[in-house]
């Protein structure tokens, strides 16, 4: 957790303290963006779902979801036909 008042911490241990603060902070960042990044994933929408919504430009308004996991059949066609149908990447 954060510490929310001003600590004291002797100059000896200035650049150990600084580490473990910076390394507690990006640690509580990771978390952050992790969970965003997950419950902003659409997995249970149909490929059609996915166009209407993208279409819709509902994707790109933050904090919409904009990462959509559909089943594809794999390979460079079909991944075209994907990009020009939705716009998407």
């Amino acid at each position: 957790e954060g510490v929310d008042k001003k600590q004291n911490i002797d100059l000896g241990e200035a650049a150990s303290a600084a580490k473990s603060g910076l390394d507690a902070l990006q640690a509580e960042l990771y978390e952050l963006a992790k969970e965003r990044l997950e419950s902003n994933i659409i997995t249970d929408a149909t490929y059609e779902e996915m166009k209407v919504a993208l279409e819709a430009n509902e994707a790109t308004v933050y904090p919409g979801v904009g990462l959509y996991l559909v089943p594809w059949k794999c390979d460079a066609a079909n991944e075209d036909k994907i990009k020009e149908e939705c716009k998407a990447t």
